[in-house]
């Protein structure tokens, strides 16, 4: 098969700025299981979907934050990690679901904890919380924490890992 030269054209600039996985992962590397020392470097928020298990559909808010080692010692360089994607549904009452709105009071909780460790301090609102943390980012300020990394498995796909972390406590690196 000739590979022609026009082929993967549209791809060479997105080609160019992607890190190589060799991980295993569509997220790319994680740390394993346990705590670390990691610098918050980044906060990403978007627009996506929320589903339900009988197929209903919602717009949701996707966030995920960016993290880099403190301390790497599988690597000659502290490594960078993206954390597991918060989906909120827009509109949270819309859901009819039981398990859907089990699922979102779960990660509602763990993105709370997050807001929690980074502000130092428990938040009253959602919002100004996380303008507060992407102001803070987009400043230039990493904001050093214990993350405690977990993998938990699958009960419907045997032998499929899911990645979460918990943002444990705010850190001091004097």
């Amino acid at each position: 098969m000739t590979i022609k030269s026009t082929m993967f054209a549209n791809y060479n600039a997105s080609f160019a700025s992607v890190e190589a996985n060799t991980e295993g992962s569509g997220a790319g590397w994680r740390p394993d299981a346990g705590d670390h020392a990691v610098l918050v470097t980044g906060m990403s928020i978007e627009e996506g979907d929320f589903k339900q298990k009988d197929g209903q559909m919602f717009p949701s808010i996707d966030v995920t934050f960016q993290y880099q080692m403190v301390e790497d010692p599988g690597s000659p360089e502290p490594r960078s990690f993206t954390g597991a994607r918060f989906n909120l549904p827009a509109d949270p009452s819309q859901l009819t679901d039981e398990g859907a709105k089990t699922r979102n009071r779960i990660e509602l909780e763990r993105l709370k904890g997050h807001l929690t460790t980074l502000l130092g301090r428990r938040p009253e609102n959602l919002q100004i919380a996380m303008q507060t943390i992407q102001e803070r980012i987009n400043n230039g300020n990493v904001i050093p924490v214990k993350c405690r990394c977990r993998y938990d498995e699958s009960k419907v796909k045997p032998g499929t890992k899911y990645f979460k972390e918990f943002l444990v406590s705010p850190l001091s690196l004097a």
